[in-house]
């Protein structure tokens, strides 16, 4: 009761003196007042209970939500979170609850423990927890060793935060989500089980699934239960496990997988070889929790993240080594059985099966080849092995025998068997006893009797076996081998040196828990060796402890057989050497897979063990070994032969196809069956297995590369249908195209297999082409149980390659001599894709190592296939017949029914008719030769395009008529513009306009513009000049028909461009070349008259384009050299333009630009007139630009204005700079700063990577670790030094404020799966959006992240990478953001021969007013550059902008670098060319990383790069994390290289970066002049000396920078190489001195090597060109230089090279090196004029004319210092020379002359008070003295 109903009820009850006196009244009253107090407190009581009630309800619901905690009660004591991994030390403060005893003899507890996590790859994590030292005694804890797997380090290149990584101190643990969709949770410790001691080892996780696969092996269901699961390797088959502890088999293999509720996946995989125990539990809430438990080592446990099922299998094969392809002879069918008791009874049974007609490639003999059960040794009485091998490899058949672990003590004659007495120092050590006959060597028992056991960890076990395998093939040449009983498997428990052992307690004996349960009486020793025993003889230091049997028994089957394998495969000796092995195993641990297969041991003829085979090989594929199979009907029982027939329907689709069995000759072999319908069934099975061979060989191929699974349940496949989890066993997929339903029960005639079907699928049964369509919910199906063919259903949208059925009987059959075939099924949308591998015999390694096989993707869309190679090369030379299609069937094809035309396109796109068939019964069609002489060659055809020619679309003969031509003769275009209509023959094809226009006298538009509708994309104005596109202002005087060649109306559209006025002189011709036009496919076919060609960018390669097939789409790939053989070597730009010289020797060139920034690919072809071209195209238009008939370098100028002129960059950024992937601190700047200073290194620009990017998310910083860098940058920037950091193209997702600023403001791309968030990618920030620079509200955003980013980090430069756009993801990372019908499906053609999205986001993002990413993604680059750009005009700064993606015209607005190259000095010529051709694209301002991005790069090599980048307009050094520092300063780099000058590299590298300031202004210039009138500033020699052929020859060994200055560059690892000094007649003098200096002959090729301290750089005759620095004798002395800023300090001299008319000219601009304002500079002119008479006195005056004055400040750089007169003994100018300066004041002033005889140059100095700015000298005048 409240106060307030305390005070009413007193108030109610006080007596009141005037109603006493009425009795009646006072007692009506209190009984009213009675009344309401009930009230009251009846209501005061029902809400009290309700909220007892709501509490109640509230405390149950937290409780469910809440899981019940477990002991733990580790605390963190001390913590380092380096980003990429988190240490912890944490220490067990809390009492808690054990489960078990500790001891301090036989279990200590560690309490103190080190625990470790950190990202391995973007999608998995490793965490360990091991003891801390004071627990150890000196001894090392046992952990796997690390070389049984792929390496597993740490990657400092991710971030934990990746994976919202987050601790909890007290109890210690630490949780994982994905920060993409927050409601994904990925585990977590937190209140989970945590305890260590030496002998009991815990951890528990929460996961939220109930759904839990794998820990095996095991025998149950493929779906784990609750429960507790053993691992520990034994020989003895369990009956089925029923969650409880003990019913552990053969294999080791601790790996789960869970699937989340969201649909998306996880695995963790405990890396430990002890014996464990995985106890799962399910909780409220969909959450579960999972405790690994072991007896010893650490835990070592990895977690893997994946959207689907195979991502996270993927990632754990990564780990563990991805599976080995075997030879395609391991997938044929195998039989054997123990009642083969002799060769003869053996191939009796090879016999029937021929007789019987079914397919047997493989010969299986167990143990009874061997003589007594002795391993290595042949019953030579019952096997003439000699014999039997023979007749099966005639026969095209292999053999492999069975062994066992155990090496016998006796032979059959009681003797001590030999491979016992050499096999002595390689036994298994016993811990406690020795024997006479053994010594210390432990000895067991099994066939024949006592044994000994090869350990594994010896360094000698592998000669030992491998030296036994090698005497083995002395007596049969078998073809592979099984190795049994490895588990150790023995026939007493512990050692058993006699028949009566000793009992001897062990450290193991007692264990804190029996990972096999208390209650069947097993112990870890129970049929196998002593725990106890030794191995690793001898053990390495700090593991002595360690090294016993105890810890390593989990390996022992697994490193057996691998080294069997390896020596197969390498061996010296083995016969086999060079193939691709096959090893099986019965005891397998992770890793296994990357060498061997594995059978599933003992099992039973029954349908239970049938199904379970199905879980054990579904097990097997997760635990990366798919090369599995279970003993086809059982190894034991026969008492249903109806069960047998349904194993060998199951057996079509096994990945291992093996009979094996202990019984009656006869009894359980295919041909053996009694009932003609169960012989039937075998037969067809085993046929039907052939024929899909090629299919399962690509899957095995993929997973080889991929990791993956060849098996794999429903879910895998449709994990949205929580249906298809259940019962996984009864139906399952065969890699993601078939379905297989297997017969687990006995049927009678009514009724039907129920097969699953899942939500919205369709299959279709690949034998009677029956159709299952299931719209909405999945549905059981009822199957017919039949049995003449398995049930085998194709997925919809699938193409699987299949050989015809019943014509092989052996894979070298179906490899020589049957022709590979593809059954396609469209799926709703009419598309459909596949893969397949092909290689010469499925036998070779060397076409797995060398990559001399074909992987082929083929797709079919709506009447169209495509098949293209996108691994692998086109072998030439003869092809196997596997190589050839000879029939395509596309089912469910009804629509295709009036199909009337198909046509084969080569690898040219050039189309021949092929013949098709529609079957109106089965609704197939079917396309074939047509004709005999037809061949269908996979490696030559990349595609089949049919239809009904009266309605649909044809590019099998196309044609386009012209239906109207005009000409503007008046207006703005008048005689400058012509029209032709065209109109398309065939239906359903697009008709088009062409209009020509003439933009200037040297520049054609040819514009084909189709007619629908909606409009095609068209590419923005911002990319080329808009005056001359979109806007076409013409400027030309002549009349454009003086240029073209038109067709009449009526005729065959072509068009020819000829040079002016004469129609026979054709530069470019279209006339009888092939022609499409459609939306998604063009192609237009040309003939180019010319000899040479260069251009179509970028790529790696060669400046020279040979024939060959060129890509142009953005792609952040790997460098590789472009062979012009597909799948394409493009890279980050795109620059679709190519320049032809039209005459040999000729200076006549044209050049071609295609305008278009989609997908496209040029075709090229030389033949004896000219060049053929064929440019194909996906999407956009053919928009060309012709820049005529004229000197090369005004080509390029042409191009030039056509794209826009280049921006030149601040002065700063033509200097110096350093970088590197891991400059991790301010400090760490700080000291590379300093680095520089103190060996007086010029530095102009400190960039930082992501390094500086808070978990490198794009506009953040690190400010943790970059404590100071305001302050920093501020700091360096005063002393000359500017900063330039990375901005990636990704923005990190969700959790980044650039993130929350573009949601808000709708800038990102869209996924098109899911237009309501934006497309994923994943990049070095994990998960990543992306700017829609299409979208309008795109440019504020952008300089707002750009300005927010500078008020943090105060740039003087960006630095822009990544910007393709590159995603580690192929089109999307989740599978819902995947477009429904993809328009990828609707191109008939993928230039680079690779599916476009990989590597990149999805082509379908839907951009702003209808374009399409598949339109736009190559701009991507480009608009990045374009308003990162702004940010700095907007602020009148001069742009320093550095993209690695490009488009054309990305030059007027930023720079380039070359991306990611390689260390090697073969990749020094590579950035030469790439540099070249830059220049010609329009981007002159380009550079590489000098010594390489990737790889250590050698001391030499590395300073021979810094004299090749003294001519880079951008000169960076950077290199990867993880490399050897390359900084020019460090200590490496003190190795003299000359000894004779005592010189060493640091030096030679500062002469390099003196040298480049030196030439500087000269450079500068040429930059200022490509940047205001458009010429290439450095280019090849034939640019000025077409005539002349070495300067075609020797483009990357000797370029020209400006017309002034060769550079010969020495790009060779020491050795000597030609260079070219072009011009005859001419001479080229060094500019710096050389120690062999001598002025060279124009026209001279000389080999030379350059000596490694100097750099050739010479002057050509007849130039002036302004120098710094130009003493290279005084470089030492040059103190206090920090950057080009202090070059300001220095005069300038002006070297001169008099031609043969005694004439030099040359120009220098000046200006403040910032201003954005190109028109303030000055620029001085240049004359020298010699005067040299037959007699008389000589005479030179040199000339200086302002041509162009600005407001710049005159520094020192901008006055003369000297006047260099090279070759001036020549001349006659040397030490008495006489002269005078005079200024425009008229101011005279002496000359002074020193001479300089080993340089023959003078070095003429003025007697001015002070230097004289250049621009007010008239003239200098010099004579000879009289």
């Amino acid at each position: 009761m409240s106060k307030e109903e305390e005070k009413a009820y007193y108030r109610i009850n006080e007596p009141d003196p005037k109603e006493e006196e009425a009795d009646s009244e006072i007692t009506t009253g209190k009984k009213r007042s009675k009344k309401k107090l009930y009230i009251v407190i009846g209501c005061v009581v029902f809400v009290a209970v309700a909220v007892g009630i709501l509490l109640l309800v509230l405390f149950l619901v937290g409780r469910a939500k809440r899981l019940p905690s477990g002991y733990n009660g580790f605390v963190q004591r001390e913590a380092a979170n380096l980003r990429y991994s988190y240490f912890a030390h944490i220490v067990r403060e809390k009492d808690i609850d054990s489960p078990i005893v500790f001891d301090n003899d036989t279990n200590p507890e560690f309490t103190n423990v080190d625990f470790n996590i950190c990202m391995v790859t973007q999608r998995s994590y490793r965490l360990t927890y091991q003891p801390r030292e004071e627990h150890l005694d000196g001894q090392q804890r046992w952990t796997v060793p690390e070389n049984l797997f792929t390496e597993n380090e740490c990657d400092p290149t991710l971030r934990l935060s990746f994976g919202e990584f987050q601790v909890d101190e007290a109890p210690f643990g630490f949780s994982l989500k994905n920060p993409t969709h927050k409601n994904t949770f990925w585990l977590s410790t937190k209140d989970r089980n945590l305890l260590l001691s030496d002998k009991y080892m815990e951890v528990g996780f929460e996961v939220h699934s109930h759904e839990i696969f794998g820990w095996g092996e095991r025998t149950r269901d493929f779906l784990l239960n609750e429960g507790e699961y053993t691992i520990w390797p034994t020989g003895v088959r369990k009956e089925v496990d029923p969650g409880k502890l003990g019913y552990n088999t053969y294999g080791d293999h601790p790996f789960v997988l869970a699937r989340l509720k969201d649909n998306t996946f996880l695995g963790l995989f405990l890396k430990n070889s002890n014996a464990k125990v995985m106890k799962f539990t399910k909780e409220s809430q969909g959450r579960s929790i999972i405790n690994f438990r072991t007896t010893g080592g650490i835990l070592d446990i990895f977690a893997f993240m994946g959207d689907t099922a195979e991502q996270v299998l993927q990632e754990y094969h990564n780990a563990i080594g991805k599976p080995k392809l075997p030879p395609l002879w391991a997938l044929g069918f195998q039989q054997g059985s123990t009642s083969y008791t002799t060769s003869d009874i053996a191939m009796e049974s090879v016999r029937k099966y021929k007789e019987a007609g079914i397919p047997l490639e493989t010969l299986f003999i167990d143990e009874n080849y061997m003589k007594e059960y002795l391993p290595f040794n042949v019953d030579t009485k019952n096997f003439n092995m000699n014999k039997m091998v023979k007749e099966l490899h005639s026969n095209n058949q292999k053999v492999y025998m069975s062994m066992h672990a155990c090496i016998p003590v006796y032979d059959d004659n009681g003797n001590i068997y030999s491979y016992f007495t050499q096999g002595k120092k390689v036994f298994i050590k016993s811990a406690t006893q020795t024997t006479d006959f053994a010594g210390d060597i432990l000895i067991g028992d099994f066939l024949p009797g006592k044994c000994a056991y090869v350990d594994y960890q010896n360094p000698d076990s592998y000669e030992f076996l491998t030296g036994a395998l090698r005497n083995l093939w002395n007596s049969f040449n078998y073809d592979g081998a099984q190795f049994n009983f490895n588990e150790i498997y023995q026939n007493c428990d512990g050692e058993c040196p006699t028949d009566d052992p000793e009992e001897v307690s062990g450290r193991f004996d007692d264990l804190p828990f029996n990972p096999l349960g208390e209650m069947n009486g097993l112990t870890l020793e129970s049929n196998t060796i002593s725990l106890d025993s030794r191995i690793g003889n001898p053990p390495e230091e700090g593991l002595e402890d360690a090294s016993v049997t105890f810890n390593n028994k989990g390996l022992y089957g697994t490193i057996q057989s691998s080294y069997a394998s390896t020596f197969f495969q390498y061996g010296v000796g083995s016969r086999l050497q060079g193939k691709r092995s096959f090893v099986l195993s019965r005891s397998t641990f992770p890793g296994a897979g990357t060498e061997v297969g594995h059978w599933l041991g003992e099992n039973r003829n029954s349908f239970q063990e049938m199904r379970h085979s199905i879980s054990g090989i579904l097990n097997f594929n997760m635990f990366g070994i798919p090369l599995t199979g279970a003993n086809v009907c059982g190894s034991f029982g026969y008492d249903n032969e109806e069960i047998c027939a349904r194993w060998y329907q199951l057996a079509s689709v096994y990945p291992l196809s093996r009979s094996y069995y202990d019984g009656e000759f006869g009894e359980k072999e295919a041909w053996g069956f009694k009932r003609e319908h169960y012989l039937e069934g075998a037969k067809n099975a085993l046929t039907l297995r052939l024929s899909l061979l090629r299919y399962f060989y690509t899957i095995f191929f993929e997973i080889s590369q991929n990791g993956g699974t060849f098996w794999r349940p429903l879910f895998f496949e449709f994990p949205e249908d929580d249906e298809a989890v259940k019962d996984v066993e009864h139906t399952f997929m065969v890699g993601n195209a078939l379905k297989f339903t297997p017969i687990l029960q006995s049927f009678d005639g009514e009724h039907k297999v129920m097969s699953y079907f899942p939500s919205n699928s369709r299959f279709i049964d690949i034998v009677n082409f029956e159709i299952v369509e299931v719209n909405g919910n999945g549905r059981y199906v009822g199957l017919e149980p039949r049995w003449n063919f398995p049930l085998i259903h194709l997925r919809e949208g699938s193409v699987i390659p299949y050989q015809k059925f019943g014509e092989s009987m052996t894979t070298d059959e179906l490899v020589s001599e049957h022709y590979t075939q593809l059954l396609i099924f469209p799926d709703r949308h009419l598309n459909a894709e596949g893969t397949l591998y092909v290689d010469r015999d499925g036998i070779s390694l060397r076409e797995i190592y060398t990559h001399s096989y074909e992987y082929y993707r083929i797709t079919f869309s709506d009447k169209m296939i495509r098949i293209a190679l996108i691994d692998g090369y086109d072998a030439s030379g003869k092809l196997d017949m596997n190589q050839i299609v000879n029939n395509i069937t596309i089912v469910d094809a009804e629509r295709y029914n009036d199909t009337d035309f198909a046509c084969i396109f080569d690898e040219n796109m050039d189309s021949t008719p092929i013949g098709f068939v529609y079957n109106d019964d089965t609704k197939t069609i079917n396309f074939i030769p047509k004709g005999d002489d037809q061949v269908i060659e996979i490696r030559s055809t990349r595609g089949i395009q049919f239809g009904n020619s009266q309605r649909d679309e044809s590019f099998c003969n196309p044609k386009y008529t012209v239906s109207y031509i005009v000409s503007d003769e008046q207006g703005e275009y008048a005689n400058k513009r012509v029209k032709v209509s065209v109109d398309a023959t065939h239906v359903d094809m697009n008709s088009f306009d062409v209009y020509f226009y003439l933009l200037k006298d040297n520049l054609i538009n040819v514009d084909l513009v189709p007619l629908i509708e909606p409009e095609p994309f068209s590419i923005p104005g911002e990319v080329l000049n808009d005056t001359l596109y979109p806007d076409r202002n013409s400027s030309a005087t002549e009349n454009i028909m003086d240029y073209l060649n038109l067709p009449d109306v009526g005729e065959d559209f072509y068009f020819e461009i000829h040079t002016k006025g004469n129609k026979k002189d054709l530069i470019f011709s279209t006339k009888g070349q092939p022609l499409v036009y459609t939306n998604y496919y063009k192609s237009m076919g040309a003939h180019v008259y010319g000899t040479k060609m260069f251009g179509i960018g970028q790529r790696i390669g060669e400046f020279w384009k040979t024939a060959g097939t060129y890509a142009v789409w953005n792609r952040g790939a790997e460098h590789k050299v472009d062979d012009g053989i597909n799948p394409g070597k493009n890279l980050y730009g795109s620059h679709p333009v190519y320049f032809v010289q039209r005459k040999k020797g000729g200076n006549d060139w044209v050049g071609i630009y295609e305008h278009n920034s989609g997908p496209q690919e040029f075709v090229v072809d030389f033949d004896g007139y000219g060049i053929d071209i064929t440019n194909i195209k996906t999407t956009g238009r053919t928009n060309m630009f012709f820049m005529l008939n004229e000197e090369i370098d005004k080509v390029i100028s042409n191009y030039y204005d056509l794209v826009g002129r280049p921006a030149l960059p601040p002065r700063w950024a033509f200097g110096w700079h350093q970088s590197r992937f891991g400059y991790n601190t301010t400090d760490v700047l700080r000291e590379v700063h300093q680095g520089y200073v103190d060996d007086e290194l010029p530095l102009d620009g400190l960039w930082s990577s992501v390094d500086v990017l808070k978990d490198f998310r794009s506009f953040t910083v690190d400010e943790e670790n970059f404590e100071g860098i305001k302050e920093f940058i501020n700091e360096i920037k005063e002393k000359g030094t500017r900063y330039v950091p990375i901005i990636q193209s990704g923005i990190s997702a969700g959790n980044s404020d650039a993130y929350f600023d573009g949601i808000k403001n709708d800038v990102f791309m869209m996924a098109p799966g899911d237009q309501s968030n934006p497309i994923i990618g994943r990049s070095t920030a994990g998960d990543v959006v992306f700017v829609d620079f299409m979208y309008h509200g795109a440019p504020n955003y952008w300089a707002e992240q750009m300005k927010k980013l500078n008020e943090k980090l105060p740039f003087d430069g960006v630095w822009l990478d990544m910007n393709e756009i590159t995603s580690e993801c192929d089109g999307y990372c989740y599978r819902n953001q995947r477009a429904e019908d993809p328009i990828d499906n609707r191109l008939f053609y993928w230039p680079g021969g690779r599916d476009l999205e990989q590597g990149t986001v999805s082509i379908d993002v839907q951009h702003e007013f209808g374009a399409k990413e598949l339109d736009t993604h190559s701009l991507y680059g480009f608009w990045q550059t374009y308003f990162s750009n702004r940010h700095f005009t907007n602020s009148e700064r001069r742009p320093m902008v550095i993209s690695r993606s490009t488009f054309a015209g990305s030059g007027k607005y930023g720079g380039h670098w070359l991306g990611e190259n390689e260390s090697w000095h073969e990749n020094m010529k590579q950035s030469i060319d790439s540099i070249l051709l830059f220049n010609m694209f329009g981007i002159p301002f380009v550079g590489d990383n000098v010594c390489g991005f990737k790889y250590d790069v050698g001391v030499g090599t590395c300073t021979r790069w810094y004299k090749v980048a003294v001519i880079y307009p951008f000169s960076r050094n950077h290199n990867n994390f993880g490399t050897d520092p390359q900084e020019p300063f460090i200590d490496t780099f003190d190795m003299i290289m000359d000894k004779s000058l005592n010189v060493t590299a640091t030096q030679i590298m500062r002469k390099a970066m003196l040298t480049k300031y030196g030439l500087h202004n000269y450079m500068y210039t040429q930059f200022h002049i490509a940047s205001t009138e458009g010429r290439a500033p450095i280019k090849p020699m034939f640019f000025n000396y077409p005539s002349e052929p070495y300067s075609y020859d020797y483009v990357s060994n000797s370029v020209l920078v400006g017309d002034a200055v060769l550079a010969s560059l020495d790009h060779t690892n020491g050795g000597r190489q030609y260079y070219y000094f072009p011009g005859r007649g001419e001479i080229w003098c060094p500019i710096w001195k050389i120690a062999k200096y001598e002025c060279l002959q124009g026209g001279s090729r000389t080999s030379s090597k350059i000596p490694i301290d100097e750099i050739w750089l010479h002057i050509r005759a007849g130039h002036v060109i302004p120098l710094q620095l130009s003493d290279v004798d005084k470089f030492d002395n040059i103190t206090g230089l920090r950057s080009l800023d202090d070059m300001a300090n220095y005069y300038t001299d002006i070297g001169i090279l008099l031609d043969s008319d005694n004439a030099a000219d040359g120009v220098v601009r000046f200006d403040d090196g910032e201003t954005t304002d190109l028109e303030q500079y000055d620029e001085i002119k240049i004359h020298a004029q010699g005067d040299i008479p037959w007699v008389g006195k000589n005479t030179i005056d040199i000339e200086f004319e302002i041509t162009h004055e600005g407001t710049t400040e005159i520094t020192n750089s901008q006055r003369i210092g000297h006047i260099l007169l090279y070759n001036a003994k020549k001349l006659g100018f040397v030490n008495k020379t006489k002269g005078e300066i005079v200024d425009y004041d008229y101011n005279v002033f002496d000359v002074l002359v020193e001479y300089d005889e080993k340089m023959d140059m003078s070095r003429i100095s003025f007697a001015s008070p002070s230097a004289l700015p250049i621009k007010k000298i008239r003239k200098v005048h010099l004579q000879q003295p009289y």
